[in-house]
């Protein structure tokens, strides 16, 4: 009788990192301990991170009230994503070409938010689907600081968005995700990545 081959996904460990456990250096510092720590028990480790504490109630706030006329917190909002970010970045990672490579895309995230704002406020309107692309965006920039954070610590890291992986049906803000769908895409994406010995984030 052929033996089964293993299935590569039930020798991972996906762990799930809200908000308060990455929302300072130190929290954020021993995020990355507990990745360390996990991988020599396991194929592969997915950490998935949560948006810095406060990060995704900046967004909305900015979207809606530039969907209102207020362009007001537009401006402040994207320099203060910058100074958060920025400075978290600067507590945890000495190496500058890694902190620059995480700098550059965060920065190129913060230009996306402004864009969809802006575009609200000429509008005058916050579609569903325009808010749920502005509220995934402190997750995306979140898991920039951790993926420079575990390569710094020598080990190998990349940032993987969920719009790579999660399939679901157009109800935006209320979105169901098709399970067969994001099975394949997950598979797709991540094992290449594991088998590599690369931390997907």
């Amino acid at each position: 009788m052929e033996k089964k081959k293993p299935d590569h996904l039930s020798q991972l460990l996906v762990m799930k990192f809200g908000g308060t456990s990455v929302g300072s250096p130190e929290a954020m510092s021993q995020a990355a301990d507990i990745v360390a720590g996990e991988l020599a028990g396991w194929k592969g480790v997915v950490p998935i991170v949560s948006a810095l504490n406060g990060v995704t109630n900046l967004l909305l706030d900015a979207a809606h009230n530039a969907a209102s006329g207020n362009r007001t917190f537009v401006d402040s909002t994207a320099d203060e994503l910058s100074k958060r970010h920025q400075s978290m970045l600067d507590d945890l990672v000495s190496d500058n070409d890694i902190k620059a490579i995480a700098i550059e895309e965060i920065n190129h995230l913060i230009g996306e938010f402004t864009n969809l704002v802006q575009a609200m406020y000429i509008l005058g309107e916050a579609s569903p689907r325009g808010i749920d692309a502005v509220g995934s965006l402190g997750e995306r920039m979140c898991a920039r600081i951790l993926s420079a954070l575990l390569n710094a610590r020598k080990i190998k890291a990349t940032v993987v968005d969920a719009t790579r992986l999660i399939v679901t049906d157009a109800r935006f803000t209320s979105a169901n995700p098709d399970e067969a769908a994001t099975r394949e895409k997950t598979r797709r994406v991540l094992l290449p990545l594991i088998e590599q010995g690369i931390t997907p984030v």
